[in-house]
């Protein structure tokens, strides 16, 4: 195993993870020539990501430490990063996607909020494709979703 110091690559280096283990709070990968590298888990960061076997990740050398960088793409995405337009952002984790913090929106409206006929938005308001919980609905059709111009029931 490389220990925390330099090689000829340089301060960075791509890597397979190969073991992860959380309870001593490290990973361990392997570069293109199967040479092996122990990273220690940095959680003091507001973004963390926890790798997953198989996964490739770049690790960079801060002094004479490897800290994980960034994940990079492997090719098994759903969406393509070529796929993606300006402005776009994607969330790849394989494992549960855990947000922290006191509101999540989506296409403006808070997440997880119920909605009335009577309190049902416009639906030109919000962008196509958002879909509400309206819990006081008939027959069934408390799904909706905007098309940009109606509320269409989903189910």
């Amino acid at each position: 195993m490389i220990p925390a110091k330099g090689n000829n690559l340089g301060d960075n280096t791509r890597i397979s993870i190969k073991e992860v283990n959380m309870p001593k709070s490290y990973v361990q990968g392997t570069d293109a020539f199967n040479r092996s590298y122990q990273i220690t888990l940095d959680f003091h960061s507001a973004l963390v990501a926890i790798p997953q076997v198989g996964e490739m990740w770049r690790i960079v050398r801060r002094g004479t430490d490897w800290t994980l960088d960034k994940r990079l793409e492997t090719g098994n995405e759903k969406t393509s990063i070529m796929s993606l337009s300006s402005g776009d952002r994607r969330i790849d984790a394989p494992g549960t996607l855990h947000l922290n913090g006191t509101k999540v929106l989506i296409n403006k409206i808070p997440f997880g909020t119920v909605f009335t006929t009577e309190t049902l938005p416009e639906p030109s308001s919000v962008p196509p494709g958002t879909i509400v919980f309206v819990s006081d609905a008939a027959d069934g059709s408390q799904f909706q979703g905007s098309n940009g111009s109606a509320w269409k029931i989903l189910g």
